[in-house]
Formats: C-alpha cells, structure tokens, sequence
C-alpha cells in the first residue's frame, strides 16, 4: 500500500500505530520459522522496503529466535538484502537477462 503511494514503509510507521507494524513482524517470521523447519535454511535475506525497516525487521528476528527449532535458531541469521527495495526488480532483470541469453 504504502509503495503504491509512493511513500515508503518508515514514512509510514511515522503516521501509523507502530502495533500494527510489530504484528505484521510477528506473522512473518512465524511464517519463516514454518520454512526455516523444513528446509533447514541458517541464513534468511529479506528483501524489500519492509525488510529495511529496522522495526520490523527486529520483530521477524524476535519471534523466530523464540518459536524456531532450537538448534536451528541458535545459528540463525536474518539479513536485509543487500540491494533493499531495489532488490526484487534486480532480481526480476537478472532472470529476464539469463533468459535472453539462454
């Protein structure tokens, strides 16, 4: 929503109750724990604007440390993308490329 309207997710936060954003936090890291199970991932890079916003991304950190698999959280790490919001239009040009070339 807030990219549609051009603004970004920390603009958004400013104006929104940050409860909503803790939540939204919440249920994305209960939903990378689920993956994080069952592909036995150690590191995880979250991409665009919500990955950059350091609010929540805290709350994806918390909650999977609390609800992963032991073993698994202990060696967790949870990374922004190094490219930010950009990252899943590079991606999008790097497949598109790869298939031009064959």
């Amino acid at each position: 929503m807030a990219k549609e309207q051009g603004e970004d997710v920390e603009n958004v936060r400013r104006i929104q109750n940050d409860a909503v954003f803790k939540e939204a936090g919440r249920l994305i890291g209960l939903g990378l724990c689920s993956a994080l199970a069952v592909l036995g991932l150690r590191v995880v890079i979250l991409g665009g604007g919500v990955a950059q916003a350091p609010f929540i991304l805290e709350s994806i950190r918390t909650t999977m440390e609390r609800y992963a698999i032991p073993t698994i959280a202990r060696s967790l790490t949870v990374l922004p993308a190094r490219f930010g919001s950009q990252a899943g239009l590079i991606g999008a040009a790097a497949v598109g490329r790869a298939a031009v070339r064959g």
